[in-house]
């Protein structure tokens, strides 16, 4: 904690719950820096025969992570620090706003989900390495719609039952651009697969959305308790 973080006049059970918070996001970030370094090794080093072992490695560091990102402790800690926000410091507001994004997220996507979505990806990869070498978009299709259909799962269960398809396309989006303040949403496309997908770059999925105007739901289920279609429809 720096001189910045928290101003001097801070009760010592407030600093405490501050730092705290700090460590268990220290360790997070250490998790995300594993799965990035399996991701780096897996596109520069790694033979080819090591992907499905990789996918399963990629899993099991998300697990790892969702779990801190999930904690139910988080909630506590960030509620004892919201109620003293005026009396924080910009660095320390910054940081607890970010990582109510993380918690509120995480609380909304299943272990399962999370999982699924990252051994999909991790084997993906090598599947369009692959599939680009040979110039053949067919190898890698089933691979491309498993993944979308993930992420569509993913944007049911942080946009809620019943959003709207920008609403959903929202709830994605605000992992790279958070806020409500978005004017630029591209039109859909569709795959042939009949799966929409916006047009322009897209970028590999890694995790963090949030909406603020919906209460947070539970991690297996809707905002009325019900588990969304899409899990249902891939038995997660």
């Amino acid at each position: 904690m720096t001189q910045t973080d928290l101003s001097p006049d801070v009760p010592v059970a407030v600093q405490k719950t501050y730092d705290v918070l700090m460590e268990h996001l220290r360790r997070l970030l250490a998790l995300e820096r594993v799965s990035e370094l399996l991701s780096w090794d897996q596109e520069t080093v790694m033979p080819p025969g090591g992907a499905p072992a990789r996918a399963e490695h990629a899993a099991a560091v998300e697990v790892a992570a969702h779990g801190l990102r999930a904690d139910p402790r988080m909630a506590e800690w960030l509620a004892t620090l919201e109620a003293e926000k005026a009396r924080l410091g910009d660095v320390a507001r910054v940081n607890i706003r970010e990582a109510g994004r993380i918690h509120d997220r995480a609380v909304r996507i299943p272990e399962s989900l999370a999982a699924a979505i990252a051994r999909a990806t991790s084997h993906g990869q090598v599947i369009w390495a692959a599939a680009r070498r040979a110039n053949c978009f067919s190898d890698f299709a089933p691979v491309l719609t498993e993944i979308v259909d993930l992420k569509r799962c993913e944007a049911q269960c942080l946009a809620g039952p019943g959003a709207a398809p920008a609403e959903l396309y929202d709830a994605l989006l605000d992992e790279f651009e958070p806020g409500p303040e978005r004017r630029h949403r591209r039109p859909a496309r569709r795959l042939a697969s009949g799966v929409d997908l916006p047009t322009g770059p897209h970028r590999r999925a890694r995790r963090h959305a949030r909406q603020r105007s919906r209460p947070a739901a539970d991690a297996r289920s809707g905002a009325d308790g019900a588990r969304p279609p899409a899990l249902r429809n891939l038995g997660l």
